[in-house]
């Protein structure tokens, strides 16, 4: 007797896979996991969870010059408290406190706390680097320096030669003495890809080596810990083999994926709020997936200083028949928001000079390209400072472009831009009140000149059809010499005044920052960081059915048929499109439904199923 064997797949089901425990850590061999994990911290000072060497050593005493750099996510309670990032004992410490990135370092004793002012982007993920070279530091901020000071008291060239504990998301001081685990100081939120260096590295190696994986072997690279693998949740092991951390914490931190998955109606919708850095090259789509609808979102860019144009929103790229390959590792790069620069221009290092007549205001940066396959979508340019102009789009060749950043107030000088033209140069400003303009949009929307009331408003950005929410709108310029606020578009950021700071953007809009107020007061004159994009990918689900028999059938005798599926669901089993009696909407036990089928006829029979996934909410 012949049988053809056939699987049908109806798509049915709601289900949400969101970013929990995946008991993923760590293992000590050459990376090779299909998922970007990374450590979440939950701050509490009952869990007191962190990472933290086995044993005391010198490790970056004896170095004059170095750089820690990671990819963080902080979580809200940072606005309030202390949190750790990294740390040697008696040595330095790196930290987020009341909002803002802050560094103090040892030699014969402590230094002062060093607040930089550069405001962490909270529920979201940003790329820092640390970067000290002799006693200058420098802060880089998604790949643009952020900050920087020279200080021959407070950043000492030659640092306290302790024979300590080194740490991660904790401090191991206790109140009264260092113990072998984290004690205090506890940061909150996700950590990952983190990266130590025994040189001062510059921001071009900085920004080409923050999007991707590193080897073990690279020069100069003293630590590296990435939170990939499958084997240990108690041990994070150090890829270069110098520095393993044990895990502590009741319970244990967790780590998740990067990307979160929601299945709806038949189809996976996949989300990157930031850079995918797996061991196998990049993520792969599923078998049989050969189209996507694909949005991909560039970073916003930063407003700008002290009555400051707001900066420009991420450009927008949506194609809902996006052909892709199954199986072939894709890159994926969400581009982050751009750094605001607060200051001056003039000093002798980044945006650290101080105000006179012959000096302008610093410019945002900004946001960053994002990236899947071959298509790119630029950042959004970096509002002018008081009396600059605002900069373009990060990347002139990309698929699509973000909008340019708008334009600085005046001061009653000659200069600046001239009228925007729309998506590249953003929203401009008169020689009137010293207002910055608001940044341009993603496609051809400009923000507006200022008035004589009030600065520029941002532009709106793109609507996405994947899920009706807007993305890439430019932020609003800050109103220097009025009370009135200047909006920008839906998601980004509302310019500052002489009476209240700044807003910031919706977490992965591609929204631009808004342009800083009056300098008078200096919180209000600060312009604000642009956001993060995003990479959502959205495909049909490619279910399959496999059909087995426990005997060869005979007419009227009993056979078992069984169907193997990939998902859950209700099965019915059919011989030659009729179905059969006792056989028909069996759910799915571990993915298998049996049923005993007597054959009716003589002869060669077709059995075909049909498969319906189930609602598992």
């Amino acid at each position: 007797m012949r049988k053809v064997i056939s699987g049908l797949l109806l798509a049915a089901l709601t289900v949400v896979v969101a970013p929990i425990d995946m008991a993923i850590a760590d293992n000590s061999a050459v990376n090779t996991s299909v998922t970007d994990n990374y450590a979440y911290l939950t701050g509490s000072a009952t869990s007191k969870q962190g990472f933290q060497s086995a044993g005391t050593s010198t490790y970056l005493s004896s170095y004059t010059s170095f750089t820690i750099e990671a990819w963080l996510n902080p979580a809200d309670t940072l606005t309030t408290t202390n949190g750790t990032i990294f740390a040697q004992t008696d040595t330095f410490q790196y930290q987020v406190n009341n909002g803002t990135y802050q560094f103090i370092f040892n030699s014969g004793g402590w230094k002062s706390t060093i607040n930089t002012n550069v405001y962490a982007r909270i529920g979201e993920w940003q790329h820092v680097a640390y970067v000290k070279n002799g006693n200058t530091f420098s802060l880089y901020l998604n790949g643009s320096v952020a900050y920087q000071l020279s200080d021959a008291t407070n950043v000492p060239t030659t640092l306290n030669p302790a024979n300590s504990y080194t740490s991660l998301g904790s401090n191991p001081w206790s109140g009264s003495s260092n113990l072998s685990s984290p004690q205090s100081q506890l940061y909150a939120g996700g950590i990952d890809e983190v990266r130590v260096w025994t040189t001062a590295r510059t921001q071009s190696e900085i920004q080409n080596n923050m999007n991707v994986k590193v080897s073990p072997s690279s020069s100069n690279l003293a630590s590296y810990w990435d939170f990939n693998g499958t084997t240990s949740t108690s041990t994070i092991y150090d890829r270069t083999g110098l520095l393993n951390f044990t895990t502590f914490g009741t319970p244990n931190p967790l780590f998740p994926d990067i990307k979160s998955t929601v299945i709806s109606a038949g189809a996976a919708t996949v989300t990157f709020p930031r850079t995918y850095l797996n061991g196998t090259g990049g993520y792969q789509l599923p078998a049989g997936v050969t189209s996507v609808s694909a949005l991909v979102v560039g970073g916003g860019g930063a407003g700008g200083f002290d009555g400051g144009g707001g900066g420009g929103g991420g450009g927008v790229y949506q194609n809902s028949t996006l052909a892709v390959t199954p199986l072939t590792g894709y890159e994926i790069t969400v581009g982050g928001g751009g750094a605001a620069k607060n200051g001056y221009t003039g000093g002798s290092l980044a945006c650290n000079g101080t105000w006179n007549g012959s000096v302008v205001a610093c410019s945002g940066s900004a946001g960053g390209t994002s990236k899947f396959g071959t298509v790119t979508a630029s950042g959004g340019g970096g509002g002018g400072g008081i009396e600059n102009s605002g900069t373009a789009d990060s990347d002139a060749s990309a698929t699509v472009r973000g909008g340019g950043g708008g334009a600085g107030g005046q001061n009653s000088r000659s200069g600046g831009v001239s009228a925007g033209v729309g998506a590249f140069t953003g929203g401009t400003v008169t020689d009137v009140n010293n207002n910055g303009g608001g940044g341009g949009a993603s496609g051809i929307a400009a923000g507006s000149n200022v008035s004589t009331a009030v600065a520029g408003n941002g532009a709106a950005g793109t609507t996405a059809s994947i899920n009706s929410l807007m993305y890439g709108s430019g932020g609003a310029g800050g109103s220097w010499s009025s009370a009135t606020l200047a909006t920008g578009g839906t998601g980004a950021a509302n310019g500052g005044t002489n009476a209240v700071g700044p807003t910031n953007p919706l977490v992965n809009r591609g929204g631009g920052g808004a342009g800083g107020g009056n300098g008078g007061v200096a919180i209000n004159a600060y312009g604000t960081m642009g956001a993060a994009g995003v990479i959502i990918l959205r495909y049909l689900l490619q279910g399959g059915v496999s059909i087995s028999l426990s005997s060869a059938p005979t007419y009227r005798s009993t056979t078992a048929l069984t169907a193997t599926t990939t998902v859950a669901g209700r099965v019915t089993f059919s011989a030659n499109n009729k179905r059969s009696p006792g056989c028909v909407n069996l759910f799915t036990v571990s993915l298998s439904a049996t049923c005993n089928w007597r054959p009716a006829v003589h002869g060669s029979i077709t059995i075909s199923t049909l498969l319906v996934p189930t609602d598992s909410n």
